[in-house]
């Protein structure tokens, strides 16, 4: 069948992984239930996923960048706060769920000015804030930052009904100011570009582009 699925239907290594998927599913209950089948259910489990080519994740050059800051109205509450956003997905790297769960004890806005984020398998790291980063934090701190509700209070970005700011939520801001930039500047519409994984692309590859060395780049980007 997944032979079938190859040749005669076209279809690719993912697909075909979703439909082996459900056959290993059922063998894993089968077993359990029947052991007089566990032969059969082993051949199953014995069918190798196909191997997908990985996605192409681009990034942002300078003047993209610039061009996806100018198109957010910061003269809002909720504009402000997206510009804090995007400002700091560039400079820190991080992953959605790091930014999205940032709090308040997180922020060390005193010289030298850093914030520790916290990555997956609880690991944490300390990474460096440039100066306007750390003074479009304060700003957004003291003046744009909603009223969170009970329970999101030390959490840094807050959403408009005041609970956090989700992952999802945070796609579909830079989604939105993503496509905006992308009608004044075409090449912003390349299809290898993701309205958030980029940016941490971004800050990986400028970091490289300016003689960063790589040790160095998957620490600040919390890479085993």
């Amino acid at each position: 069948f997944l032979r079938h699925l190859k040749s005669d239907r076209s279809c690719g290594a993912s697909t075909i992984n979703v439909r082996r998927a459900a056959f290993a599913a059922l063998a894993r209950a089968l077993g359990r239930r029947h052991p007089s089948l566990t032969a059969y259910c082993h051949s199953l489990l014995a069918i190798r996923a196909r191997k997908a080519p990985e996605a192409l994740v681009g990034y942002f050059e300078l003047n993209e960048l610039e061009a996806i800051f100018a198109v957010i109205d910061s003269s809002s509450r909720d504009g402000f706060r997206d510009l804090v956003l995007l400002r700091c997905l560039y400079n820190t790297g991080a992953r959605a769920s790091e930014l999205c769960g940032l709090r308040l004890p997180d922020l060390r806005l005193d010289e030298p000015p850093h914030v520790v984020l916290h990555g997956k398998g609880g690991k944490v790291r300390t990474v460096p804030l440039w100066p306007v980063t750390a003074d479009l934090l304060r700003a957004y701190l003291t003046a744009a930052r909603r009223r969170p509700k009970a329970g999101y209070g030390d959490f840094v970005f807050i959403a408009r009904r005041g609970n956090v700011l989700t992952r999802q939520g945070l796609y579909k801001i830079a989604r939105q100011h993503l496509e905006a930039a992308a009608s004044k500047l075409p090449q912003l519409a390349r299809r290898e570009l993701h309205p958030v994984c980029s940016f941490r692309h971004t800050t990986a590859t400028h970091l490289l582009m300016a003689g960063v060395s790589l040790p160095e780049i998957q620490e600040i980007l919390g890479h085993a």
